[in-house]
């Protein structure tokens, strides 16, 4: 008896750390860098490009099986991460959802991320300034609700985009354009 817990021990130290390994990747984040100032110095910039993608309402109603990768800018690649039909729980009526997210690569001394929102010089945040459009083949902007925050996981911040269905229909194409992004520079001390 005492033979097998011996044995079961390296493996179970294995275990804990392959489980420690596997939850820290995700401990060091955008938000994890603001939020200890005293281990990383960050600053940010403006950033003065936009994510641009299209979809058609077909594939839109479709869905996507797996997460599609937009775009790469520094640090952190943009994902088209779920297409979702959901219920609104006030009007009882059927919306989809189209939900982008960032998940950032943390280096281990410095890099450059893009951020949601804009870290002051006493190291508060200033959020809101994320512009969420989406346009229809016709050129017009187009009738949607949006969303934005922080998210646990892989995909550390996400925007959102809130369609109702008889909206959706009103074009065959959509061009979504996301601006008002932020470049987040940091460094360790």
């Amino acid at each position: 008896m005492k033979q097998n817990a011996l044995k079961t021990i390296p493996f179970f130290i294995v275990f804990l750390f392959l489980i420690s390994g596997c939850s820290y990747s995700y401990g060091i984040d955008i938000n994890y860098i603001q939020q200890y100032p005293d281990k990383y110095s960050a600053s940010t910039l403006p950033y003065e490009g936009k994510i641009e993608f299209s979809l058609s309402t077909e594939e839109i109603l479709n869905g996507i099986e797996e997460p599609q990768k937009i775009t790469t800018i520094y640090d952190t690649d943009v994902f088209l991460i779920d297409i979702t039909e959901d219920e609104n729980t006030i009007n009882n009526e059927q919306e989809i959802l189209v939900i982008v997210g960032f998940d950032s690569h943390i280096n281990s001394n410095e890099g450059t991320l893009l951020s949601q929102y804009e870290v002051n010089e006493d190291n508060s945040i200033t959020t809101g300034s994320v512009n969420i459009k989406a346009f229809g083949d016709d050129g017009e902007l187009g009738s949607f609700g949006t969303g934005s925050g922080d998210f646990e996981g892989k995909y550390e911040q996400h925007v959102m985009y809130v369609f109702n269905k008889d909206d959706l229909f009103k074009s065959k194409k959509w061009k979504f354009e996301i601006s008002g992004l932020h470049l987040l520079t940091y460094s360790k001390k």
